[in-house]
């Protein structure tokens, strides 16, 4: 990261040409960053990257599916209104990895 992009993540940006699917791999080219960690770059950088946006990976859609939701991302994001991609992706993520999360948001909107 330090050699490579100076420590600045712009630079991979820049060398990914906003691609995800580039900007995924480069990223696991990071020492210790494997696809769990680059998913979760880019779900938290899409609100600052909007190129990136919309990103909702598998996690994400987990989360879809344990609620009930479809889980084709531009179904989600159209249901989803003028919420942003990002906090979208975070509440899915959050309801695919704790059960309670999910029943509570499921009684809430039943």
């Amino acid at each position: 990261m330090t050699q490579r992009w100076g420590g600045d993540l712009r630079r991979l940006r820049e060398e990914a040409d906003g691609k995800v699917p580039e900007l995924r791999r480069l990223l696991q080219e990071i020492p210790g960053l494997g696809p769990a960690g680059a998913d979760i770059f880019l779900r938290e950088a899409q609100r600052v990257w909007p190129e990136v946006a919309p990103y909702l990976d598998r996690k994400a859609l987990d989360g879809a599916e344990r609620l009930g939701l479809p889980k084709d991302p531009e179904r989600l994001l159209k249901l989803a209104g003028d919420t942003e991609p990002a906090v979208l992706a975070a509440a899915l993520v959050r309801a695919s990895l704790d059960k309670e999360v999910a029943e509570d948001s499921l009684r809430r909107a039943g």
